[in-house]
């Protein structure tokens, strides 16, 4: 079998041996349904619990507030369709807006597009920079009573910029502070449509920040980043696929998407994928335990990387900011080059990269972040995305310079 060079980490990680260990029984001798009371459904149960225990310490959530789901897209759209169910139990007759990142990972933007194509919502977009940072400073004069929901990245998944969820964080909680302490607040002139007199709930705008991509090389807690929601995903932290979780600040601010028992406090029906979110529990235990020794080597073997390709291609840029990004990514520009055509070059060289998302990859569609950062641009044509992980090895990134040094242009 030839040797690949897997440099695409961002889309999905390997199993972690141990990780792999913590599932096995549950595939077979513990398979007990977690929904039954016997013995062996509560050995399941409990196996649950201690994966929840050690999610919810992560995210600095309570235990009973952490959800698991069968991906991070559900997660997203358990969000944006939840918080709107709520909303209009307490709101009848007022239409909430939501204020989102144009960066967003798919599974969040085309939600929130259909909803506002329904009409349940209006949809504002933030401001972003060219190096793909949110402009946090374009979020006060979308701000209004109506604001139901605030929803950004903590790391962009494409270019792997970190946006400035701090800042994002303490505006909502300066505005949340205005409506208290301004007795009018907007709320008494219930002929203005943005501020309808109805709208009193001070736990609004809510915050929602997806960590899927950040969360192995950056702590990320509820209190800390002033989230009412975070998610993570198992299969970016080498977990197992099917798992995700979702902690809540306050779970009564959503509601399900599925109906038919009482699971996952009631939040979300159906029966737990117990080995996988057993291996979930284990792979966060993991990231916890290795994030900054593991963060300060990836980054010394992506500057190696792009330092390598400058060299090969004197005329490359990096898409985003180098500095402020995820220490395992790089998207790079290639002038002049497609990126479809260079990806399948690559992979008939033993080398795994990608051009974008693994949501959008197969269809073969230019990037859509680049599209928005440079819209008079080839970029979106001609990038590449980069992206290491804990096996990746100096040696491997000598190959992949040495292949593309000898590579003969197009």
């Amino acid at each position: 079998m030839e040797k690949r060079i897997y440099l695409d980490y961002a889309s999905s990680t390997p199993l972690d041996p141990q990780v792999l260990s913590a599932m096995q029984p549950y595939f077979y001798k513990l398979f007990g349904n977690p929904g039954s009371t016997h013995r062996e459904g509560q050995i399941a149960f409990a196996a649950l619990a201690e994966a929840r225990e050690m999610i919810s310490l992560a995210l600095g959530a309570e235990w009973k507030n952490t959800l698991f789901l069968p991906s991070a897209t559900e997660a997203n759209n358990f969000i944006l369709r939840g918080a709107l169910s709520v909303w209009g139990k307490s709101h009848p007759g007022i239409i909430p807006e939501y204020i989102i990142s144009p960066l967003e990972h798919p599974s969040l933007i085309a939600t929130a597009k259909d909803l506002a194509r329904e009409g349940k919502i209006i949809l504002h977009f933030l401001k972003v920079t060219e190096a793909g940072i949110v402009d946090f400073t374009s979020l006060s004069p979308l701000l209004s009573p109506r604001t139901c929901l605030i929803a950004v990245q903590s790391a962009n998944s494409e270019l792997g910029t970190l946006q400035p969820i701090q800042e994002i964080a303490t505006l909502i909680s300066s505005y949340k502070e205005s409506k208290k302490n301004n007795s009018h607040s907007g709320l008494s002139t219930p002929r203005s449509k943005r501020d309808p007199e109805s709208i009193k709930n001070n736990s609004y705008p809510l915050f929602h920040i997806d960590a899927v991509q950040s969360f192995q090389y950056f702590p990320i807690t509820l209190a800390e980043s002033g989230a009412d929601s975070i998610i993570i995903s198992s299969h970016k932290l080498y977990g197992p696929k099917g798992a995700a979780a979702l902690s809540l600040k306050n779970s009564s601010l959503s509601s399900p998407l599925l109906f038919g028992d009482t699971r996952e406090s009631g939040l979300r029906s159906g029966t737990e994928n117990v080995p996988s979110i057993v291996g979930f529990g284990k792979a966060v235990e993991l990231a916890e335990k290795n994030r900054a020794k593991e963060s300060k080597r990836i980054k010394i073997l992506r500057d190696f990387l792009w330092e390598g390709l400058a060299k090969i291609y004197p005329h490359i840029k990096l898409n985003g900011d180098l500095e402020r990004r995820l220490p395992h990514n790089l998207s790079v520009y290639f002038p002049g080059t497609p990126s479809t055509d260079f990806m399948i070059e690559l992979d008939m060289q033993g080398i795994a990269v990608s051009a974008g998302t693994a949501c959008s990859a197969r269809a073969l569609t230019p990037s859509p972040v680049l599209e928005i950062l440079y819209p008079d641009s080839d970029r979106p044509y001609s990038s590449l995305r980069f992206t290491l992980g804990r096996p990746t090895k100096k040696s491997d990134l000598v190959s992949v310079l040495k292949i593309l040094k000898n590579r003969r242009p197009k």
